[in-house]
């Protein structure tokens, strides 16, 4: 008699199962069942359940009373099916406790592949709710399942995630490391163009956060313009907001406004209200930040009806917004409402930044509504709250570089150990090859002994390896003894003298006259500006010592990198009304990675205009060497080096610090990180000074190959 089908039997369970009470039942099932047909239902289930959860539900619940006759295959991919249907109706709690269901099952290699894929859906919603710790412990689990399997497409969705996760807990540089090794994975396995878009959109993000606006806007032009060759509008507007911020973010209102328009020209007629009810208030924003206040209020009349639809955390922003542009043109009522809303959702999300935000409008408010006891109060509200955030975020940042010199040196000393017990086993084996020799012929044992020397040789020369990676090691621990250093003294005392300038000004306030308030504000600004400028340094320079920078040279237009740079020193030039001079012929090319040529310009030009006077001036210059190599000079008219500190000038021991001209401090970390972009880029570095005179600090480089 032929075996009744998986798909007549459910009809005929479905009519019978209430009547099924007991375990044996079930077992009786379990041996009815065609399991592989079952199999293939749920992973028809698994494929619809993106885009019609209805009919994946159906099927899940016809198989439900049938789970007693699963094996453990079945039933992980039954836990796993479910999970996604539960994420997708956004029951997030239910969907993470049923793939727990699946971690629950009994470790076998048949069910590696679906730990790893419970492993990383739950990790990237514990991160989607907020638990980043978690996430990022149960995305390390899964990360090492798909290396132990080789899976290289699998490790590169879980660097994706990693990525996102370290960036959601605030640790950028350890997101920037899991996003460039999940995009290198993505290109090598030539994986869907869309998620080759998402790394580069996060990168975008990332490099935003790292005040690198150069890296951020080639980030998200390679996800446009991958974008634009797909024809997604939806990616296309949402790149182009996130463009849009991150010109906002960094004070560049006029590529604000030109990127939220272009967002707003690619929305596509049928996008869902959380992105419309975006594009509105990014345009808002930008109208706002242009004083084109008519324009702000329409696109906030515009957006306010789709602003439940936003992200909680954009709401409360969106709302902030909307105060300051009613303050603006005097509606103080309606600031007020929009400000306490935001204020409200800020607490309610206990996001200390947003609150600082709202607490701060509402000081501006209360002092144009002349109520200054309440300003006051507020102020002091936003301020504590933001010196809080800061503190916060400058000990995450000390944190994460613990965590990544952890890491690294964990890395060595595996490298070392493994060396070691290759040694070891090596070791062994001769000895008893010996032994085994002693006990035959002699002329075997001299043809052993013969071996034994050759061996020998190896032996020694991986003890020499041995005792050159324990050189590595010592000098590792140097250089974090050498950075801790660093930060416990050129670190305390800016910020000791922030916090006392900071803590005069709260307490004798009302003390003061506005022009010693003026003038301790500008000397706590350029205190955090100073300090700022430190960390970022030492930040950079941790990240040369450990060769974790990108080197990707090509061909590079020296002149229009001058350009760039001068744009982004301009307002330093400025202030101490210096002009800066490009005299680098335009057609001049050199060969070298395009973001290290723009840092070592950077580091240059700053420090000339730190010891360069009022009203001086600083020209950059390049000449060819010989035919492959090109030469390129920043030269300045001021303060000098004296001579016999020329020779320490770029060593990180050297204890020469001074001064600017306008009292601006340095740590010479600038000069030493110049000095590694240099190496690393086969090129050399000299300078030439003379004091009162000034400085020509060049820097030679392949000419361009090509």
């Amino acid at each position: 008699m032929k075996t009744i089908t998986f798909f007549a039997f459910l009809i005929v369970f479905a009519c019978s199962a209430n009547t099924l009470q007991s375990q044996a039942r079930r077992d009786e099932i379990g041996k009815i069942l065609d399991l592989q047909e079952v199999k293939n239902e749920l992973r028809k289930a698994k494929k619809v359940v993106f885009r019609n959860t209805d009919s994946a539900r159906m099927v899940l619940n016809q198989l439900q009373p049938l789970i007693g006759g699963f094996d453990d295959q079945t039933m992980a991919l039954y836990h796993n099916t479910y999970g996604l249907f539960y994420w997708f109706v956004k029951d997030y709690d239910a969907s993470i406790a049923s793939f727990h269901q699946t971690l629950k099952l009994p470790m076998s290699d048949s069910l590696t592949e679906y730990r790893a894929e419970a492993l990383n859906n739950a990790g990237t919603l514990y991160s989607k709710i907020g638990q980043q710790d978690s996430a990022i412990n149960l995305l390390t689990q899964a990360l090492k399942i798909d290396e132990d399997r080789k899976n290289e497409i699998g490790m590169a969705k879980i660097h994706y995630d990693l990525g996102l996760a370290h960036q959601r807990k605030g640790h950028y540089e350890l997101a920037l490391r899991n996003m460039l090794k999940s995009l290198d994975l993505n290109e090598k396995n030539k994986v869907s163009t869309s998620r080759v878009i998402g790394n580069h959109n996060v990168l975008g993000n990332l490099y935003s956060h790292l005040n690198d606006t150069a890296a951020s806007a080639e980030s998200f032009n390679k996800a446009l313009n991958l974008a634009i060759s797909e024809k997604d509008s939806n990616l296309i507007t949402m790149i182009y907001g996130n463009l849009a911020v991150m010109y906002q973010l960094h004070g560049k209102n006029d590529l604000y406004f030109y990127y939220a328009q272009k967002s707003k020209h690619y929305l596509p007629a049928d996008c869902d209200p959380q992105q419309l009810g975006v594009v509105y208030f990014n345009l808002a924003g930008a109208f706002s930040e242009l004083s084109r206040y008519d324009s702000a209020i329409h696109y906030f009349n515009k957006g306010k009806p789709l602003i439940s639809d936003l992200r909680i955390g954009n709401q409360a922003e969106a709302l902030v917004q909307m105060a300051y542009t009613y303050l603006k043109i005097n509606r103080i009522d309606s600031a007020r409402a929009a400000v306490k809303n935001s204020l409200t959702i800020a607490k309610a999300i206990q996001s200390p930044t947003l609150i600082a935000e709202a607490y701060a409008m509402l000081s501006d408010i209360d002092s144009a509504s002349l109520d200054f006891r309440s300003a006051y109060r507020n102020y002091k509200r936003s301020r504590s709250l933001f010196d809080s955030i800061h503190n916060k975020d400058h000990m995450q940042r000390i944190a994460e570089l613990r965590i990544i010199y952890d890491s690294d040196k964990k890395e060595a000393e595996n490298s070392l150990l493994k060396s070691q017990n290759s040694l070891k086993g090596e070791m062994i084996r001769m000895q008893r090859l010996a032994l085994f020799a002693f006990a035959t012929l002699a002329a075997i044992l001299l043809i052993l002994l013969y071996k034994l020397k050759q061996s020998n040789k190896k032996i020694a020369g991986q003890q020499e390896i041995i005792l050159r990676k324990n050189d590595e090691l010592q000098e590792l621990n140097q250089t974090k003894d050498k950075f801790i250093s660093i930060i416990a003294h050129d670190l305390r005392s800016p910020f000791n003298s922030l916090l006392g300038l900071l803590q005069d000004l709260l307490d004798h306030y009302d003390n003061y006259t506005d022009e010693e308030k003026v003038y301790l504000l500008e000397s706590t600004f350029r205190s955090s500006t100073n300090t700022y400028n430190l960390l970022v340094n030492l930040l950079d320079w941790t990240i040369a010592q450990r060769n974790g920078f990108e080197n990707k040279p090509g061909k590079v237009y020296i002149a229009a990198t001058v350009e760039s740079v001068f744009q982004i020193l301009s307002s330093r030039a400025m202030q101490k009304k210096i002009v800066l001079i490009n005299a680098v012929d335009a057609a001049h090319t050199a060969y070298v990675d395009p973001n290290i040529l723009a840092n070592v310009l950077i580091n240059l030009v700053n420090n000339a205009i730190k010891f360069t006077p009022l009203s001086g001036q600083i020209t950059v210059k390049a000449s060819f060497s010989h035919e492959n190599e090109v030469t390129i000079c920043v030269e300045d008219n001021g303060i000098g080096i004296p001579a016999e500190k020329l020779d320490k000038l770029f060593d990180l021991d050297s204890d020469f610090k001074r001064k600017g001209t306008a009292d601006e401090l340095g740590t010479g970390l600038g000069l030493v990180l110049v000095k590694e972009f240099v190496k690393a880029s086969k090129g050399s570095l000299s300078v030439k000074s003379t004091e009162n005179e000034g400085s020509v600090f060049c820097v030679t480089l392949p000419a361009d190959k090509f």
